[in-house]
């Protein structure tokens, strides 16, 4: 059930004799926005210092946490599994059960060995929050930023992951540092996620790390160049909280509640926003192809990719036409 998304191709190759992924795709400007991990509210980390293979689900875990993880995915809806691990080992491994929707949460539960946490009762957890948490052993505790660094799911992840996720330690934050498992999208490496707000970033360079502890200082969200998404929404809400964002030139964290029914109708997706200041956006955003080829990971053949633009706009009464290059 937590299976990683995606084929794995084997990535071991040497960046630089033929372009990377991360580099191809932003030589042609294959846009960010609408590329975050979606539909995802619930987040089960766990601490893992030794091999991620490609595909986490194959990496070698006990008997008893396997069909633990295997039944909490099952009975958590919108919920993901990661492998996490820090720059320094203790002697206990770190456990985290995050939620961002509808309460935003972060609870750490520390353990002697994997096989402990077939003990936690994590439905219980995501459904009553601090008082489960804390009857097991956990503790409400700060927010946590995780940097991809799987490098055996691709290459980028490694060589921009690693760097960026060692800067970032180095900075005093309003959280936890963590590296993780493949993300997706390891073709925008530095990729980076934020909980639990379930802020997702992309294309992250070592020059961005003041800025984003600033904005994150704040409450704010970091550059919307580098923003692809809130995980907590589906690919073309994303687009549309983003391109909201941009227009209405909004970074505070809650600036947008997803409000009604989200319609698909003939190849366009039509949601709805609701601002702080109580004005209810409707937008429609039409995928389309990107007329331009990228390889989606080092060593995979090149393939078009779809954008996701934002083609019409309804703010109250004010009707009008966004831009056709959204």
């Amino acid at each position: 059930m937590w299976r990683q998304r995606g084929k794995q191709p084997n990535t071991i190759m040497t960046l630089g004799v033929i372009p990377s992924c991360s580099e191809a795709s932003a030589k042609v400007g294959e846009p960010l926005r609408g590329t975050a991990i979606a539909d995802t509210d619930v987040w089960l980390l766990l601490e893992y210092p030794g091999k991620w293979e490609a595909d986490i689900a194959t990496t070698e875990l006990p008997a008893v946490t396997r069909a633990w993880l295997d039944a909490a995915t099952r009975a958590i809806p919108r919920c993901r599994v990661l492998f996490v691990r820090g720059e320094g080992r203790t002697e206990r491994l770190a456990f985290f059960v995050v939620t961002s929707r509808p309460e935003r949460a972060v609870f750490r539960f520390n353990v002697d060995t994997h096989e402990d946490l077939a003990r936690l009762d994590v439905v219980a957890v995501v459904v009553r929050g601090h008082a489960a948490a804390t009857a097991q052993g956990g503790e409400r505790t700060r927010a946590l930023y995780l940097v991809c660094t799987h490098g055996r799911r691709d290459a980028c992840c490694a060589k921009r992951g690693v760097a960026f996720v060692r800067e970032l330690a180095e900075k005093e934050l309003d959280g936890e540092v963590w590296q993780s498992s493949h993300q997706g999208g390891h073709r925008f490496a530095a990729t980076m996620l934020y909980l639990p707000h379930g802020i997702h970033y992309g294309r992250l360079e070592l020059g961005d790390v003041e800025p984003i502890a600033a904005a994150h200082a704040r409450g704010h969200v970091h550059s919307i160049d580098r923003y692809r998404g809130l995980a907590t929404l589906s690919p073309h809400e994303q687009a549309a909280e983003a391109w909201l964002r941009e227009e209405l030139d909004e970074r505070r964290f809650s600036a947008f509640e997803r409000v009604g029914q989200t319609v698909v109708e003939a190849g366009r997706t039509r949601c709805s926003f609701r601002a702080r200041d109580g004005v209810v956006h409707e937008l429609t955003v039409l995928s389309r192809s990107g007329g331009a080829r990228r390889s989606p990971s080092c060593g995979a053949a090149p393939s078009d990719f779809t954008r996701l633009d934002v083609v019409r706009h309804v703010a109250g009464c004010d009707l009008r036409d966004a831009s056709a290059g959204g």
